[in-house]
């Protein structure tokens, strides 16, 4: 069994995350891979506050694990921010900020939530300027993730590492079985990734895993 310094910051026994894809995660689901040893993520775009506050209930329901809610900033909404904040996750995790807004102030009310902080960027620009509003977990995405962020192929994650040591960084993308799991680990070092295709041309299961070595 491979135990990485992530397990020991997420609490978890592999260093596997589901993604938090907003309308490919359930409560489910995210309960499903918490009792398996990984980390469940839950998306929130496909809610308003009073289901996505029904919906971590399930969670609840459903496992005692560690799991996370993961907002996109370009559209977060302050009411169903707060139901996270109350809900106290072990993980609020964001991705897709507009250029100008305040990481720093969502990070730090994450933070006195008792929540960890996960960001997930696609350029190193992007992870800089989220470690330095105070991420504690980088998630590093290309255009292989959808098509839709970051630089072409494998190059963030190895970028990111190297410019945001001694951060945990996550790898996401292009990755749909155990064979490019393993490709993955060989390619990128010290941290990596699973990320099962979606919406992607040969990819068939609908969520999304990230994984480190480290």
């Amino acid at each position: 069994m491979i135990h990485t310094r992530i397990c020991d910051l997420l609490g978890i026994r592999h260093p596997i995350v589901l993604g938090g894809m907003g309308t490919a995660t359930t409560a489910p689901l995210v309960a499903a891979v918490s009792n398996a040893g990984g980390f469940g993520t839950l998306g929130t775009s496909a809610f308003n506050a009073a289901t996505l506050e029904t919906e971590i209930a399930s969670i609840r329901e459903r496992t005692d694990k560690p799991f996370g809610v993961n907002h996109l900033l370009l559209q977060i909404q302050e009411d169903m921010f707060a139901v996270t904040l109350r809900a106290r996750p072990r993980v609020a995790a964001f991705a897709w900020a507009r250029k100008h807004q305040n990481l720093r102030d969502y990070f730090q009310r994450a933070h006195d939530a008792g929540c960890t902080v996960m960001y997930m960027a696609g350029e190193v620009p992007e992870a800089v300027r989220a470690a330095e509003a105070g991420a504690d977990v980088l998630v590093a995405q290309g255009t292989e993730a959808g098509g839709h962020v970051g630089v072409d192929g494998v190059a963030p994650a190895p970028m990111m590492v190297k410019a945001l040591a001694p951060l945990a960084v996550l790898s996401a993308g292009g990755i749909a079985d155990g064979r490019g799991l393993a490709g993955s680990r060989s390619r990128r070092g010290r941290r990596l990734a699973r990320h099962a295709l979606h919406g992607n041309a040969g990819g068939t299961d609908p969520c999304e895993f990230q994984t480190s070595d480290r």
